[in-house]
């Protein structure tokens, strides 16, 4: 006999606590279809940041390398370089993950079945750091995109270990440690199947009453937290679109940057000065757009 039949009588709310639980596994189950697509979000978003990274700093080389170029576009350019270098943070986190855990892939394609505490790696990135920059705030408030260096990194690892100590989450340690999607923005708590209240009802003799009080309680932090993830993702897809918007003119330029002397020269007369300077300002505008996020 199954547990649904055990519990499922006329005498202690048994058909409502049927339809209760029926309700709540319907919206578990899409919340944790909607966590998924938000991850991937996440993955595709991280991947385009450091297709930007790779863009801007080859737009930095030729800057470099451009006679007679202008303080301007120089100066220009050295904005950009620095508004994404905390793309190259998260990059390089990321990259030491996948060594750590040993997550291997190629173009793009994960080799082997690796995850970390569930955070599987997703077209060439681990979708922890990539969730954390997407999604993640520190503890200042600061959304972790905007942040660089150590501080990025120490806010990205507390912020997947449910947040610092001090706000009772388990910190950087419980970070480096788990790894993990489930807790940092309530995604976990969609991970109790309605069979194990249903359970938990049986082995303590609890009320059916109580059951249904808990399943509904849950339905409406999952209700809760759709609602938030749902104006993230659009968020998220804003984002991406923008940043694909401004990476096609940046590539098209350093792909045809070396073709002829004509690119080479800035005082050259058949040289378009005014295509570098709308590149740069698409650059610094790219550069900006990486330090946006959805915070949750």
């Amino acid at each position: 006999m199954s547990i649904f039949s055990k519990i499922i009588n006329p005498l202690n709310h048994g058909e409502d606590l049927k339809q209760v639980a029926a309700t709540y596994e319907k919206k578990r189950e899409a919340f944790l279809n909607l966590v998924e697509s938000a991850t991937n979000d996440a993955v595709a978003l991280f991947n385009l940041r450091e297709r930007s990274y790779q863009l801007i700093s080859g737009l930095n080389a030729y800057v470099k390398n451009l006679a007679h170029c202008p303080n301007s576009i120089i100066n220009g350019i050295t904005t950009a370089m620095s508004l994404v270098s905390v793309i190259k943070t998260a990059v390089d986190k990321d990259k030491s993950i996948r060594r750590e855990y040993n997550i291997e892939t190629q173009n793009g394609v994960l080799l082997g079945t690796a995850t970390v505490g569930g955070a599987v790696a997703v077209g060439g990135s681990t979708a922890a750091i990539a969730v954390a920059t997407t999604f993640g705030t520190a503890s200042t408030g600061t959304a972790i995109s905007a942040l660089g260096g150590a501080a990025a990194t120490n806010a990205a690892l507390a912020w997947l270990g449910g947040g610092t100590l001090a706000a009772g989450g388990s910190g950087i340690a419980g970070g480096t440690a788990l790894i993990s999607l489930l807790g940092p923005i309530g995604w976990g708590i969609a991970g109790v199947s309605a069979i194990s209240f249903l359970g938990v009802s049986l082995t303590k003799g609890s009320k059916n009453k109580k059951t249904i009080e808990a399943l509904e309680a849950e339905c409406k932090k999952i209700d809760k937290e759709v609602y938030k993830l749902e104006k993230a993702r659009q968020r998220v897809k804003q984002i991406s679109t923008e940043t694909k918007r401004l990476i096609t003119p940046l590539q098209k330029f350093i792909d045809n940057s070396n073709i002829t002397e004509n690119t080479r020269d800035y005082n050259c007369s058949a040289y378009n000065q005014e295509l570098l300077f709308d590149i740069v300002d698409k650059a610094k505008t790219l550069g900006k757009l990486s330090r946006e996020s959805a915070n949750l």
